[in-house]
């Protein structure tokens, strides 16, 4: 009985250490997720933002599926909806704002 309950202690700490692990992993991941998310962020504005300044009329005359939307999309789905026009018109822009299916 002795080595029974000996036993069912070491496997008890066996699967704490394991679970400790997985949560360790899922943190991380999460930590990445949210880096690699905010990168994303920035690589689109800054795109954007590349637009505005040297081809503002794609802004102006962007299709609803086009690449210019699917920036704004991306922007406002890592970030807050809305980032990408106020990143517009903080910058200037006074154009009508492009929408598309989101």
């Amino acid at each position: 009985m002795n080595l029974t309950l000996k036993q069912l202690r070491q496997e008890a700490a066996d699967y704490r250490t394991r679970a400790d692990r997985l949560w360790t992993r899922n943190l991380f991941a999460a930590e990445e997720t949210r880096r690699i998310k905010s990168v994303l962020r920035i690589s689109c504005m800054l795109q954007l933002k590349t637009i505005l300044e040297h081809k503002p009329e794609l802004i102006e005359q962007a299709t609803t599926s086009g690449y210019v939307v699917d920036l704004m999309n991306e922007i406002d789905q890592y970030g807050t909806q809305g980032d990408a026009e106020r990143m517009l018109r903080h910058l200037g822009y006074t154009g009508p704002i492009p929408t598309g299916d989101k």
